[in-house]
């Protein structure tokens, strides 16, 4: 099965491997932090998996202007709608355009965070008695929010009700 030419002419690919996350989330220590907002965590996300081909990150000044001008990027190519960062105005005073930052997330917008939401929630149905716990499954270990799980262990689980292959073209 032959795909259709990517817009731009290539397929971005901004996933990292295992290594490669580990490094960077070592790395990310050091660095200044952009919390992202839900928009741009979703539009990072697009980025890493190509869906905004041809961009490779967030748009640049020339890219920026050329879109809110004309819809299209510097280079020609269509694209109607910014994709920008936009960190509050106290974090862009203290970074330099094209320095490496860490990008951070609230936390529960990933499945690690997500699952540790759910976890606190089914904790807080337990503790408060409500007619809703007797749904509860009885094998979930109580969970102390103060104590989340290590997030290097962190493994999401296979649901026991949905097949775990991605259909055809995803």
């Amino acid at each position: 099965m032959s795909l259709i030419t990517p817009h731009g002419g290539k397929l971005v690919n901004r996933v990292l491997s295992p290594e490669a996350a580990r490094d960077a989330s070592a790395s990310a220590g050091s660095l200044p932090a952009i919390t992202l907002s839900n928009r741009e965590q979703g539009d990072l996300e697009m980025i890493a998996i190509g869906a905004f081909s041809p961009l490779v990150g967030f748009m640049g000044r020339k890219d920026f202007a050329s879109v809110c001008k004309d819809m299209r990027l510097a280079d020609g190519n269509v694209w109607p709608i910014p994709v920008t960062l936009s960190p509050p105005n106290d974090v862009s005073a203290r970074i330099k355009e094209g320095q490496k930052v860490a990008l951070k997330d609230d936390t529960h917008f990933n499945n690690y965070g997500g699952y540790e939401l759910a976890r606190c929630v089914v904790e807080a149905i337990r503790r408060s008695d409500l007619p809703l716990a007797k749904h509860l499954a009885t094998d979930v270990t109580p969970f102390d929010p103060s104590k989340p799980d290590d997030v290097e262990k962190f493994r999401l689980r296979t649901s026991a009700t949905r097949p775990s292959e991605r259909p055809e073209g995803s």
